[in-house]
């Protein structure tokens, strides 16, 4: 019987281990995802715990304000949704940038700010 990572080694050969590692997860996606939600399912309470107790313990560092360099501020723990807004990515992405509006792309003005 072989390992894991052999296993894996053996089926992706040709490739870094990241990449056979994003390859299987591409390829058994569906299981992945049931696997992950049985998971939850059966640990739900430990979970929550656990992330209640971590908010609790850092909820000052969560919310204090960050400065980007775009100019704006965030709280540390909405990071990931300030980088994903308009406002943000124009600054970084140039004069213009193309957004998706009910199948026609439109181009987005420079922000009166600038």
């Amino acid at each position: 019987q072989l390992s894991a990572s052999v296993r894996l080694n053996k089926t992706y050969s040709g490739t870094t281990p990241a990449e056979a590692r994003a390859q299987w997860y591409k390829d058994h996606k569906e299981y992945h995802n049931a696997h992950t939600a049985n998971y939850y399912q059966e640990n739900k309470a430990t979970l929550q715990a656990q992330h209640r107790d971590y908010y609790q313990k850092n909820k000052e560092r969560l919310r204090e304000k960050v400065d980007c360099e775009c100019g704006l501020q965030y709280a540390r723990a909405h990071r990931a949704r300030h980088m994903k807004t308009k406002y943000h990515i124009y600054f970084f992405g140039g004069m213009y940038i193309v957004c998706q509006t009910s199948n026609t792309q439109q181009l987005l003005r420079r922000h009166p700010s600038f």
